[in-house]
């Protein structure tokens, strides 16, 4: 390519000079070369020129690049001289570059002539093509690739990327070679949720040629809630993705399901490398469906929002009635899980003929409570509606019609509880006999599995009897059979089972690899003699569940015992929990 720079005539005291320039010139890579070419003609053929030349020096940029001399020898005759300078090497990526042209003579009389800012060296840019690209887009991340770069010379990338309402942060260069089209570059630890403007800039030789941008939304964080329940409490489990190398915080909330607002339960740290999180609600409704919300923050970031909503398990209490004299009727209701609140327990029962529902109530914690309904007809049904609440909310209902006995029968023996003493093989019998008479007397008995009743012994009423049965170790139902002398008739309490809480031993051995193969029946009794002794709520295994580490740190807990922190459990780590047990 060429360009003219100058066509100019040159005034001197003697001869008149008209001089012209022109360049060519080409890229390569970051360096633009030049070669200025000359003429210089309408010289005065009247002059002498013998012995005359002109020296050219050439600067670009204000850089001296060289001097070319224009010589000529012999007189001229309507021509000019002409000349051509070597070509001249200028880094410069784009502009154009500013030339001066000094011409000397060895004539003393023309001296020394300067052309300056005549025309300027042009600079045509490099090229700005090239692709940015995303891919492996995760929560804390990204490549970021730029393809299809020009060669034939070295290039500079510049990594840069800003969230929403930050300073744009720096995070890297990279030098492309001549001959590479393409670079990448991964961006870590970044927010997930958050939006991204990503710019890479490519400079060459410290100039900036152009820059490659786009934006990206990351995606939100990895957080997966599960939830499992029993009657009164429900454990949310949120798994999240480990493999990221900040803290984060995990805040907890909970409601009944849909009802407005959502209550705080607090908030605890995800720092790198955890991957589970696991909070207990307790003290909740039986039954009741709930909405559990978790937030997985970073700052003032939500990262992740997720709401699961579970029901609790519906209540497991038992009722029945029974009418125990002539004139009453007796609710038991049993079986109630320890659910850390109390419940309150209404009966209503009224007769056919009556228009209006009586109601007596109970509010106990207890696991077993009973209402007696009195003053009532002799051989009349009742209609019987029993409710049981927490607060305002009914966990759970029951109607049955109950006949009330003839007069003459026996009085019936209610059991209201049973306990054993743990470590002997006795146990308390608590019970009620109503319109009980010096005719009436009563025997315990009891039975295993499905072997017949035995009498174990004979007793006057009493509210509260202490029992001694045959073996420890061993659940057993327990019922009072009530007679009279004036009387052919018999009546029975309702059967209550009990287990006698001895001396926990284990039925496996250790072998001489002071190793111990247990079943889930052994592990379970365990479970059931800590409940007895700690008064805790352990849950029971499943049969031929495996027992986890977890787990059995879990029983040790509850003992007071250390944990273990890793490895497998050994046989004296179980007899440690049942001597534990035994203690005392």
């Amino acid at each position: 390519m060429a360009t003219t720079l100058f066509n100019q005539w040159v005034i001197h005291s003697g001869p008149r000079i008209r001089l012209t320039a022109t360049t060519d010139y080409y890229r390569d890579g970051a360096y633009m070369y030049y070669r200025i070419n000359t003429y210089i003609h309408g010289l005065d053929y009247r002059q002498s020129w013998y012995g005359w030349y002109l020296d050219m020096a050439v600067y670009v940029d204000g850089q001296y690049m060289g001097t070319t001399r224009l010589k000529q020898n012999k007189p001229i005759r309507w021509s000019g001289i002409s000349n051509s300078t070597p070509y001249y090497a200028v880094k410069r990526v784009s502009g154009n570059a500013h030339i001066k042209i000094v011409l000397t003579s060895n004539k003393p009389r023309y001296g020394q002539r300067v052309w300056e800012s005549g025309g300027a060296l042009p600079a045509p840019p490099l090229s700005t093509a090239g692709l940015l690209t995303l891919k492996d887009i995760t929560e804390s991340g990204m490549i970021v690739n730029i393809s299809g770069l020009p060669t034939g010379y070295e290039k500079e990338l510049r990594f840069w990327h800003k969230a929403k309402g930050e300073a744009w942060k720096h995070i890297g260069n990279k030098t492309v070679s001549n001959s590479s089209r393409d670079c990448s570059r991964a961006f870590n630890d970044l927010i997930a949720n958050t939006s991204y403007e990503i710019s890479v800039e490519e400079f060459v030789d410290g100039y900036k040629i152009t820059s490659f941008d786009s934006v990206i939304a990351l995606p939100t964080a990895k957080g997966e809630l599960t939830t499992t329940t029993t009657e009164s409490e429900l454990i949310a489990v949120e798994e999240v993705n480990s493999n990221i190398s900040y803290t984060r915080t995990l805040e907890w909330y909970i409601r009944p399901a849909g009802a407005g607002n959502f209550q705080y339960m607090g908030e605890e740290e995800l720092p790198a490398g955890v991957s589970t999180k696991a909070r207990k609600f307790e003290k909740l409704t039986t039954g009741c469906r709930y909405d559990v919300r978790t937030l997985i923050k970073r700052k003032d970031n939500v990262l992740k929002e997720t709401v699961v909503s579970d029901s609790l398990k519906p209540s497991s209490a038992v009722i029945k009635a029974e009418s125990d004299t002539y004139s009453s009727i007796q609710v038991n209701v049993s079986h109630m899980v320890n659910t850390g609140w109390e419940r309150t327990i209404k009966a209503k029962y009224k007769a056919a003929q009556e228009s209006e529902y009586r109601e007596e109530s109970v509010t106990t914690g207890n696991e077993s409570a009973f209402v007696n309904l009195k003053n009532l007809k002799a051989f009349t049904d009742y209609e019987v509606v029993v409710e049981i609440y927490r607060d305002s909310q009914v966990i759970k209902s029951w109607a049955e019609t109950v006949k009330t006995r003839e007069m003459g029968f026996v009085a019936i023996p209610v059991i209201k509880s049973i306990e054993s003493v743990i470590r002997t093989k006795d146990a308390v019998i608590n019970w009620l006999v109503n319109d009980d008479r010096d005719e009436m007397s009563y025997d315990v008995e009891y039975k295993i599995g499905e072997r017949e009743w035995t009498r174990l012994i004979t007793t006057k009423y009493k509210p509260k009897l202490t029992i001694t049965l045959p073996s420890g170790n061993t659940e057993y139902l327990i019922r009072i059979k009530g007679y009279a002398t004036d009387s052919t008739k018999i009546s029975y309490s309702l059967a209550v089972p009990v287990y006698t809480y001895h001396r926990f031993e284990y039925d496996s051995v250790v072998n001489a690899q002071n190793e111990i193969d247990l079943t889930s029946t052994e592990v379970n009794r365990l479970i059931r003699f800590i409940n007895k002794k700690i008064g805790s709520s352990l849950m029971f295994i499943e049969e031929d569940e495996l027992i986890t580490l977890e787990k059995h740190n879990e029983l040790r807990r509850t003992l007071a015992l250390n944990v273990i922190s890793g490895g497998d459990i050994k046989a004296t780590d179980w007899v440690s929990l049942k001597n534990k047990v035994n203690e005392g």
